[in-house]
């Protein structure tokens, strides 16, 4: 019905099943066609008021339509969680095994968190530590988890890694050359550990790296010329360990680099004029080595050094007035070497 422009069915229910039969008013517009609706006027019969039913249908009809619309949503975000659950659930199984044999070699149960780890009722990415992107495994970050024992080679199936890391734990033995397989990393964290044996070259393959960080360990023998492969580093830290030899001029190829830390080493020979070409660096640390023979001036062109360190070595001759190019120094020091000559007027 149409109560003077408010339309309600002529259905309505009415106050005691009373029924509207009233005479149009002169001021109601005539009857629409559609044959289910009727101009009445106003009467004392006992119906609901017209607005307020028409407003209470609204009403009905709009939370009717939320509810509709808030079960649609809730549907929606179940599946899409559904969804992506089973996205990131769908890991080789041959990544879970490598995971379990991590858990077992470092003595996973000692962890000092080790939350769902090897559960059968949990997929890998609902494990501490682990991420998981469509369907890949790509990260492993277990720094500072009280991880002991070795690294087991298995680590090396995990194809899919971009972040690996196990800084600041009690790990032992060598760094498994499986690591090489892992050619997706672009960080690999294996700092403040108690690793021993040499630096396995097959890390050279791993050609995205940005940042590897092996300091403070006890990381022997020499430093590979593979290393000279990670062009897209930025950071190499291979400081506090027990590395010999020479630094080879392969380093000169770094030239992302803009930290390089071969500082608290047993390193010896010269300083390799290649280093030149690290034009980006900021910070060159050298010191408490067994380096000899003269400072090379070339390290001159590194304008944009702030820190260089040389302290603690065995370098000799003077110190080259090509340093006096380097503007941006913070910090310079070349004490306790066997320098002689006089302080460049350049400085």
């Amino acid at each position: 019905m149409k109560i003077c422009g408010v339309f309600v069915s002529e259905h309505a229910p009415l106050a005691d099943n009373h029924t509207l039969s009233l005479p149009l008013p002169p001021t109601c517009p005539p009857p629409r066609s559609s044959g289910n609706r009727q101009c009445v006027g106003y009467g004392s019969v006992r119906a609901r008021p017209p607005n307020a039913w028409s407003e209470r249908l609204k009403a009905s009809a709009l939370g009717r339509v939320r509810a509709r619309g808030f079960a649609l949503v809730v549907l929606v975000l179940a599946l899409l969680a559904g969804f992506a659950d089973a996205a990131r659930a769908q890991v080789p199984s041959d990544q879970r095994t490598a995971l379990e044999a991590l858990y077992d070699a470092t003595d996973g149960d000692n962890w000092t968190n080790n939350t769902n780890w090897k559960d059968s009722t949990t997929e890998v990415h609902q494990w501490y530590g682990v991420g998981v992107e469509n369907s890949k495994l790509t990260q492993l970050n277990l720094y500072g988890n009280n991880l002991s024992g070795e690294i087991p080679a298995a680590v090396g199936n995990l194809a899919d890694l971009a972040d690996l890391d196990f800084g600041s734990n009690n790990l032992t033995g060598e760094i498994p050359s499986a690591l090489g397989s892992l050619t997706g990393l672009t960080a690999l964290y294996l700092d403040n550990n108690q690793l021993s044996g040499s630096i396995p070259s097959a890390l050279g393959s791993l050609t995205g790296l940005t940042g590897l960080y092996l300091n403070n360990n006890q990381l022997s023998g020499s430093i590979p010329s593979a290393l000279g492969s990670l062009t897209g580093l930025t950071g190499l830290y291979l400081n506090n360990n027990q590395l010999s030899g020479s630094i080879p001029s392969a380093l000169g190829s770094l030239t992302g680099l803009t930290a390089l830390h071969l500082d608290n080493n047993q390193l010896s020979g010269s300083i390799p004029s290649e280093l030149k070409s690290l034009t980006g660096l900021t910070a060159l640390y050298l010191n408490d080595n067994r380096l000899s023979e003269s400072i090379p001036s070339e390290l001159g062109s590194l304008t944009s050094l702030q820190f260089l360190f040389l302290h603690n070595n065995q370098l000799s001759g003077s110190i080259p007035s090509e340093l006096g190019s380097l503007t941006d120094l913070d910090s310079l020091t070349l004490s306790n070497n066997q320098l002689n000559g006089s302080i460049p007027s350049t400085f």
